[in-house]
């Protein structure tokens, strides 16, 4: 019922990588490519109903890949211990970050790409626009929730990497 010493010790002191925080930035990556789906923009046009334009007609296909990108390279620092998959994945995760804070800032792109999707010119989605409120969707606030843990579980290892 004693342990052997000269087993070898589990957990981070074995790769000197933390598995927690690996799989955080797994989870956070997944959570952003499931926002990718979602809706993007709501155009509210009040007794006329609101309608949702999903991420996928717009930014959230480069959120999409971005994400995948991100997941497989947590996935590869997780099974093979390295710091360096880890440091590549912050790339994927920032731009997970600055395209949903873009489209956090200008809900419309989303409306805006279904429109150009549709056919219509560019002065009609103007003034379809500017009559009606549009708001980010859920997919953008989802998308952000991942991007921001993926974005801080790859800083913290990297910050942890360097002091060792």
């Amino acid at each position: 019922m004693h342990a052997d010493p000269a087993a070898p010790a589990a957990g981070p002191a074995q790769g000197g990588l933390p598995q927690g925080p690996v799989i955080a930035g797994v989870v956070g990556a997944v959570i952003a490519l499931i926002g990718s789906f979602l809706a993007w923009s709501t155009i509210d046009g009040g007794e006329l109903g609101s309608e949702s334009s999903s991420g996928m007609k717009g930014d959230g296909l480069w959120t999409l890949i971005a994400a995948i990108v991100a997941a497989g390279l947590f996935g590869a620092a997780y099974l093979t211990r390295k710091h360096l998959y880890v440091l590549v994945s912050l790339v994927p995760s920032a731009v997970l970050l600055i395209v949903a804070v873009l489209n956090f800032a200008s809900p419309d792109r989303a409306a805006r790409a279904d429109l150009e999707d549709q056919g219509a010119d560019s002065a009609s989605i103007d003034e379809l626009l500017d009559a009606f409120d549009v708001s980010a969707g859920v997919g953008v606030y989802v998308t952000l929730l991942g991007a921001l843990v993926a974005l801080g579980a790859g800083a913290f290892l990297a910050v942890r990497a360097r002091r060792a």
